[in-house]
């Protein structure tokens, strides 16, 4: 997918970036009592996942790629595209989160590359 993206990049001569988020630490408010360990840590990761979701455009594609990495493909997203991007991105996950019914607080860290103009 990401070598599609570069490819596509250059031939069209358009930029695109990658957001690389690490979840560090979760918190979770009134813990549900019926989820324990692999369970809580799914669940964590799912409602970070809906997050990043429901805050990037329809064209952007975001990617679990271990228990705690996460990236963006934001095609068509200069360098001070993404730096928007990565500060709206930051102002909602710092806001407490809730999920089926569980309020998250996040603590991550976050980075980006850019190709092309």
């Amino acid at each position: 997918m990401i070598h599609n993206e570069i490819l596509r990049s250059q031939r069209y001569h358009h930029p695109f970036s990658i957001v690389v988020l690490k979840l560090v630490h979760t918190e979770l408010f009134e813990e549900a009592p019926e989820l324990q360990g692999t369970e809580k840590k799914s669940a964590e990761a799912v409602a970070f996942s809906r997050l990043l979701i429901d805050d990037t455009r329809l064209t952007d594609l975001v990617f679990r790629i271990s228990e705690n990495l996460f990236i963006i493909v934001a095609p068509e997203t200069d360098a001070s595209g993404v730096l928007t991007l990565q500060n709206a991105l930051s102002q909602r996950i710092h806001a407490s989160h809730v999920q089926d019914g569980r309020r998250y607080a996040f603590d991550f860290q976050m980075g980006y590359a850019t190709l092309g103009a």
